[in-house]
């Protein structure tokens, strides 16, 4: 629902320290880390900052936000089919906007030197990329880097090692980043239900 809940062990006995966030009624949709600051996304588009030692604030409120990554310090977000900075205390800068309403942006990572965000709309989904301008004040627009099969929804988007690991409804794909900043999609590898995160650790990435 609405909660937080911080573990210092995976071990079966371990008990949960718990941070109530305060959007009742709101569940949590998205967390995002940034080191010491976890950042959720809650039903009704409100964003929250939660700190130990500060407690929890509300950062921005953007109903129809559907997603928040934080990728190389700048906390991006997809509002609708709208993609969006919202690292801020102003309004979000406005990054790309999708020519289709009903495009959904859904998760973002760190490439070489772009910013990789999948998106899509019914059974046709992309990965776009955007660059950082050498002044780091705005990005250049976004850019088709690789586009899934039809019919292969995605999920979830991640980084480890200089490769990219989509996640998708059909499982897991390995994509080598090119010098132009373009993807290149390995095979599929097959799992029993859709790819939702990545977390990479020594030479294995585990997936959920």
């Amino acid at each position: 629902d609405d909660s937080l809940y911080f573990y210092d062990t995976l071990s079966a006995s371990a008990t949960a320290a718990s941070t109530v966030v305060p959007a009742s009624g709101n569940a949590i949709i998205d967390i995002a880390d940034d080191g010491h600051i976890i950042t959720t996304l809650h039903a009704n588009g409100d964003i929250y900052k939660t700190e130990a030692g500060v407690g929890t604030t509300l950062h921005k409120s953007l109903p129809g936000t559907s997603f928040v990554e934080w990728v190389k310090d700048y906390l991006i977000i997809g509002d609708d089919n709208v993609l969006k900075d919202a690292t801020g205390s102003s309004a979000p800068h406005t990054i790309y906007t999708h020519p289709d309403t009903a495009f959904r942006w859904i998760d973002a990572c760190p490439g070489r030197n772009v910013i990789y965000i999948l998106g899509g709309i019914s059974d046709r989904w992309v990965v776009h990329r955007i660059t950082i301008n050498e002044d780091g004040t705005d990005f250049e627009t976004a850019i088709v880097a690789a586009t899934l099969p039809d019919g292969e929804i995605g999920y979830s988007i991640g980084e480890y090692l200089g490769f990219i690991f989509i996640g998708t409804n059909k499982g897991v794909r390995m994509a080598s980043m090119e010098s132009d900043g373009s993807l290149t999609l390995g095979p599929i590898i097959p799992t029993a239900q859709p790819v939702h995160c990545f977390e990479g650790e020594d030479r294995f990435v585990w997936f959920g």
